[in-house]
């Protein structure tokens, strides 16, 4: 066949070529692993992880022995709460490359999440072996140690955490957490000043750092934090209860009846709103009042002793003795060993007693 002859057919090749590229390009171009890679990343940018593990194992597939491609979809899998998927590519990521710290990393968390305390640690100790300077690591080795006891441990990998990291406000909260776990206000107050500092329109860092400097029993400063905690989220009724108590140890007495008023219209069925309102009422020499928020707290928590208590002793200040025996005995029969409880009920049998004689 001569080249005049020939020329048709290859003609009619490249035009049929043409067609099925504009009809499906990816046909007579098929993406590459990067390409998968490259959608992967933006959809999981675009927190559509379906999509990224979708995409992700189509570039493993194409790529099977690239350790990264592994690890990436580890991740992903981890952000759907997939932790036997996580676990499964991760370990795979470090049959290809055991030196990958990230890899180790995602195992030891994913491992943490199944409850695996023992094994997710001896991961992320690779993972912080392999990458001393990898806060990620230390962040959750310290959360593994936490969740396994060992606070001091914890401790020391959330410091690192810190060291490696120190403007990540959660760093910061977490050994906060940790040394308030501990009840160590000491510890934990300049680390939760630190959070304040990093977040200061976070009503969470102020109410921490409140708990902080209550535990302390610096009570203005306490009452400074909780307030700004309370003003950052009006409706956070425990900041304005916690507002009311500091305020009321702080001798501002009015500013905490108004901060347990706001407490008590947010959480009208929170005993411990009304007996704290009922002993700032008490001190401002307000027994009426005082008395009706104590039978308050009673009513939700009807066997709080303690509330039993404070309102056998209001009462035996308005000389309501029967009242006060009545209160007292209860407080006794539910808590038999509440010395307090015995000590009041025996004060007011006494001053009954005395009241008759005269």
């Amino acid at each position: 066949m001569n080249s005049t002859a020939r020329r048709p057919i290859a003609f009619a090749a490249v035009c049929l070529l043409n067609l099925i590229v504009l009809l499906n390009p990816s046909t007579a171009f098929p993406d590459s692993a990067e390409d998968h890679k490259q959608r992967a990343e933006a959809l999981f940018d675009k927190r559509d992880f379906d999509g990224a593990e979708r995409e992700y194992r189509e570039a493993i597939r194409k790529k099977s022995k690239d350790v990264d491609l592994r690890v990436a979809p580890a991740e992903t899998v981890t952000m759907k709460g997939d932790w036997d998927g996580a676990v499964a590519e991760s370990r795979e990521a470090i049959r290809l490359k055991p030196s990958d710290a990230d890899a180790h990393a995602i195992l030891g968390a994913s491992l943490a999440e199944k409850g695996d305390m023992a094994s997710a640690v001896a991961a992320l100790r690779e993972a912080v072996r392999l990458a001393p300077d990898f806060a990620g690591a230390h962040y959750e080795l310290g959360r593994a140690l936490d969740k396994q006891g060992d606070l001091a441990g914890a401790a020391l990998a959330y410091r690192e955490a810190v060291r490696l990291s120190p403007n990540d406000p959660d760093l910061c909260g977490k050994l906060g957490q940790l040394h308030l776990m501990k009840r160590d206000a000491d510890g934990a107050i300049p680390e939760f000043r630190e959070l304040v500092r990093l977040r200061p329109e976070n009503f969470q860092a102020q109410y921490a750092l409140g708990g902080a400097l209550e535990l302390k029993q610096d009570w203005a400063a306490a009452a400074k934090a909780f307030g700004e905690a309370a003003r950052l989220k009006p409706d956070f009724a425990s900041a304005h209860q916690h507002y009311g108590f500091t305020l009321g140890r702080s001798g501002d007495l009015d500013g905490a009846v108004k901060a347990y008023r706001e407490a008590n219209r947010l959480e009208p069925n929170k005993a411990i709103n009304h007996s704290g309102f009922g002993a700032v009422l008490e001190n401002k020499n307000d027994l009426d009042g005082a008395i009706a928020a104590y039978r308050e707290a009673i009513q939700l928590e009807p066997r709080n002793a303690l509330d039993r208590v404070n309102l056998a002793m209001a009462l035996l200040k308005k000389k309501d003795f029967a009242g006060a025996i009545a209160e007292a005995q209860e407080a006794v029969r539910i808590d038999p060993d509440y010395q307090l409880g015995q000590e009041v009920l025996n004060q007011a049998l006494d001053e009954q007693e005395a009241a008759n004689v005269k």
